[in-house]
């Protein structure tokens, strides 16, 4: 059976959850020069901290296992290519910014859900 798409709620939700998650580690690591460095430690903090969230909101325990670390590479590739796209059309900060980074790799993470 497929998955049917997120609810407007929850799609706006985890958009903002990952808006959220990019400024917090983009605002933590700033001082990391290293591009690729940087992207990888962005990547695991917005993992960590959707999962975070996805435990308190499913009631479930967080484990770190094949699928938490499928979910750390899918988020940095996202993180990454998203990033690179806003920085090619000049958006490099500011509110717009976050929100099209979150929106970006929740549609990332959405197309991944579907082929799996």
């Amino acid at each position: 059976m497929k998955k049917r798409l997120p609810t407007l709620k929850w799609s706006i939700f985890w958009i903002s959850v990952h808006a959220f998650s990019v400024w917090l580690v983009t605002s933590i690591f700033i001082g990391i020069h290293d591009e690729i460095i940087f992207i990888l430690l962005c990547g695991v903090g917005i993992t960590i901290i959707a999962k975070l969230v996805r435990s308190v909101t499913k009631h479930e325990t967080m484990r770190l296992n094949k699928q938490f670390l499928l979910w750390t590479f899918i988020t940095i590739f996202s993180f990454w290519i998203v990033r690179l796209i806003l920085l090619y059309f000049n958006v490099t900060e500011g509110f717009l910014f976050y929100i099209l980074m979150g929106l970006g790799i929740f549609i990332i993470g959405q197309i991944v859900q579907k082929i799996k």
